[in-house]
């Protein structure tokens, strides 16, 4: 299976996982991004699965929220290799949703960026805790 790929089974679909996520996910800021995170027992390998979202409010226009969407998917499917699942805690895995809080629309380049800032730091937050 190809490392840069981004498959269904990466995807995170599921209303009660996004509920959850919601209600109890741990959040971290790095303007214009938010990414909020959970833990989630899983069954099999570790995973890490993903959502975005474009708030309706602050953009209008669908085409804007896909663009952005798009941008964001992309930026972490390129940049997902600097979050490795736990090789010592194999019953848990990630939910993540990267939430556009910006008013503006950020270009590839900015939100590449960003997400690659936010990777980082969840990497660290979670190597700790294991």
């Amino acid at each position: 299976m190809r490392t840069s790929s981004f498959g269904k089974k990466e995807k995170l679909k599921s209303r009660k996982a996004l509920a959850l996520l919601f209600k109890e996910g741990r959040s971290l800021n790095n303007p214009p991004l938010r990414m909020l995170w959970i833990r989630a027992e899983q069954i099999g390998p570790p995973s890490v699965k993903i959502a975005v979202a474009v708030p309706k409010r602050n953009f209008r226009k669908a085409v804007d929220r896909n663009t952005l969407k798009r941008r964001m998917r992309e930026a972490y499917r390129r940049n997902k290799n600097l979050l490795h699942p736990q090789e010592s805690d194999a019953s848990s895995g990630l939910n993540i949703l990267f939430l556009y809080t910006g008013k503006d629309l950020a270009s590839y380049r900015e939100l590449e960026e960003k997400i690659r800032e936010l990777l980082s730091r969840l990497f660290k937050v979670t190597s700790e805790k294991s």
